[in-house]
């Protein structure tokens, strides 16, 4: 299972060594991503972070979350990700055929 994750810094946090948590956060996602947790992750500026993440299940993702070195700093936004070409089949099979066409075209004169 794939899902699209928006990591939020949140407005009141504690006082902390900034240094060092980035440092945590920049091994953590590098391991993330060496083994396939993550298939991608970028800043997104100002301040937002945002990745694609791999889970076996919805404990899995939550776990995985849980283990984020900053977890308490940020707020997710989780969204599940489906496969484009198995969503459009599945879509494409649910419109019934115009007369004399075929299931999912859109007709017109022309």
């Amino acid at each position: 299972m794939k899902f699209l994750l928006f990591l939020n810094e949140k407005a009141n946090r504690p006082q902390m060594d900034w240094a060092a948590l980035n440092r945590s956060i920049r091994e953590h996602v590098s391991r993330m991503l060496e083994d396939g947790t993550l298939d991608c992750a970028y800043y997104v500026l100002p301040n937002r972070g945002v990745c694609i993440m791999n889970a076996s299940s919805h404990e899995a993702l939550l776990s995985q979350i849980r283990s984020w070195p900053a977890y308490s700093h940020h707020d997710f936004e989780i969204y599940p990700l489906c496969n484009l070409f198995q969503a459009i089949d599945d879509n494409f099979g649910r419109v019934a055929p115009a007369a004399g066409g075929a299931a999912g075209q859109q007709g017109g004169a022309t």
